[in-house]
């Protein structure tokens, strides 16, 4: 029960965050702002998160968390399907929850300046190669190399993030929706060119 209360509080906490980014923007968030919109006492705050920072980093953990939960290859049949559905899941997610993604673009923007968030980025997105390789290989045979699958997991990485910032600014769903589908027609000729992939979910 004790624990149940502390995630929960936590949960409370993160949502706070959330909506301050969501409303005001990431620069007017402060410990104090995030108390009073989660209802919660101020130990209680400084109990979970000892300092803002260890908040930010719970926020990325939370993403990383999220991403991984929603984007499952076993539901879909072909690499096509997996693909469109996984670029539809990441503009949808950036149209309704873009306070999630200004955070992350606010980690990557402090890395060179504060160690923890270099290293806990770069788990994230060895953690994330690592999952999308596994995800891949489910539709690929014979198996690529690791070499091909890192390189093809990159390639998308580079492409989710450039669609991030871009439909941040620009806010045109539709537009970006066509550039990904485009994007996913380019990504499987680039897979029929170097792995044969095959399209079922058995192979």
């Amino acid at each position: 029960m004790k624990q149940a209360n502390a995630q929960q509080t936590k949960e409370k906490l993160l949502h706070a965050a959330q909506q301050i980014i969501r409303d005001e923007g990431i620069q007017a968030l402060s410990a104090n702002k995030i108390i009073a919109v989660a209802g919660v006492s101020k130990g209680g705050f400084f109990h979970h998160f000892p300092t803002l920072e260890s908040l930010y980093l719970y926020m990325l953990d939370d993403l990383t968390k999220n991403l991984n939960q929603n984007l499952t290859p076993e539901s879909h049949p072909t690499l096509q399907d997996f693909l469109q559905t996984t670029t539809h899941y990441l503009l949808t997610f950036l149209e309704t929850s873009p306070e999630t993604i200004s955070s992350l673009f606010y980690f990557m923007s402090q890395t060179r300046h504060k160690p923890d968030y270099q290293k806990r980025l770069k788990t994230m997105l060895n953690t994330s190669f690592k999952n999308w390789a596994t995800k891949l290989s489910h539709y690929i045979n014979p198996p690529p190399s690791n070499a091909e699958l890192e390189s093809l997991v990159r390639i998308m990485d580079m492409y989710f993030v450039g669609l991030s910032l871009h439909h941040l600014v620009m806010n045109d769903k539709a537009q970006y929706q066509k550039i990904s589908n485009d994007f996913v027609a380019m990504i499987m000729l680039f897979i029929q060119a170097r792995v044969s992939p095959q399209a079922s979910s058995n192979a």
